[in-house]
This record gives structure tokens, C-alpha cells and sequence, in this order.
């Protein structure tokens, strides 16, 4: 099965129809979480004016700093929560990949697969598989796979060929 699945993913970088699919399944992934992250920050940013509104309230109302010291720290616990939110929003919108980056990964995959070793054919597996399936019943072996783990794994063996040839 893994010479077989080894020329699939060869064969796949070459299928413009395949890397359509595997690009526009991307895309939408990205999008996914792109919208997750921005509801998220959205209802945190809420949450914050709220605090901000309590704590003037306290203020008004003659609390003292160590009454509202509690809103402070929620006030910075989900400030930090919508910095490392902006971040993690950065890094996804630039794992969109692209069709050069399928068909590089793709094609050459038999050739980086060989210079693997065993711990790195497995972690390179996951990151570009995501299930295989055989149907008995027709004799058929679907592939299906982790489109931005394409980027990933192109990424790091041009990384690897750089750092090779200095």
C-alpha cells in the first residue's frame, strides 16, 4: 500500500483537476478558521468593553483600586487572548498555498521520500495525508489529503535542500 500511496501522491501534483480540488479545499479551510478567529476576537472585544465599563462604574461609585483590581485582570487576560488571536490570524492567511507549491511537493515527493528516514516518512504522511480509505466491495483505495500539510512539507525540504547545499 505504501508504494501505491507514494505514486499517488506523486502522480496528484501532476492532475490539474487534483490541484484545483486540493487548492480550493485550502482555501476554504482557511477561511474556516479565519472566521472562527474573528468571532472569537469579536465576542472578546465585547466582553473587554464591558469590563471597561464596570470598572467606570467602580470608579465612578468611589471603589478603590484593589476592588476592581479582579476587572483588571480580566481586562488583561482577554486583551492578551485577542493579541495571540491577531497572530494566529497572521499565520493561517499565510499558509495559503498555491498550485506551484502542490505540484513542487507533490512531484518530487518520491524522490525526497527515499532520502527519509523511517520517523520522517511517518511525520511527513500525516502531514500530507489525511485518510485513506480501500472499499472492498469495488476494489477501490481513496486518498485524501491535509492541503495546507502540502505547504508544510514543501516548505520544509526546501528549507532542508538550502541548508544542504551551504
Amino acid at each position: 500500500i505504501e508504494n501505491f500511496v507514494i505514486d499517488q501522491i506523486r502522480c496528484v501534483g501532476q492532475d490539474p483537476g487534483v490541484v484545483r480540488d486540493t487548492l480550493a479545499q485550502s482555501r476554504v479551510q482557511t477561511q474556516t478558521t479565519v472566521e472562527r478567529l474573528k468571532k472569537e476576537k469579536n465576542a472578546l472585544e465585547r466582553a473587554i468593553l464591558g469590563h471597561y465599563e464596570r470598572l467606570n462604574q467602580a470608579i465612578a461609585n468611589g471603589a478603590t483600586e484593589s476592588s476592581f483590581a479582579d476587572i483588571q485582570d480580566q481586562i488583561r487576560e482577554k486583551e492578551q487572548r485577542v493579541s495571540e488571536i491577531v497572530d494566529e490570524m497572521t499565520a493561517v492567511s499565510s499558509l495559503f498555498i498555491d498550485g506551484s507549491d502542490v505540484r513542487d511537493a507533490l512531484g518530487r515527493f518520491q524522490e525526497v521520500w527515499a532520502a527519509l528516514s523511517p520517523a520522517e516518512r511517518a511525520k511527513a504522511m500525516h502531514q500530507i495525508v489525511d485518510s485513506i480509505q480501500y472499499d472492498g466491495h469495488s476494489k477501490e483505495l481513496s486518498i485524501s489529503y491535509h492541503p495546507i500539510g502540502i505547504r508544510t512539507f514543501s516548505q520544509e525540504q526546501q528549507s532542508k535542500d538550502g541548508a544542504s547545499t551551504c
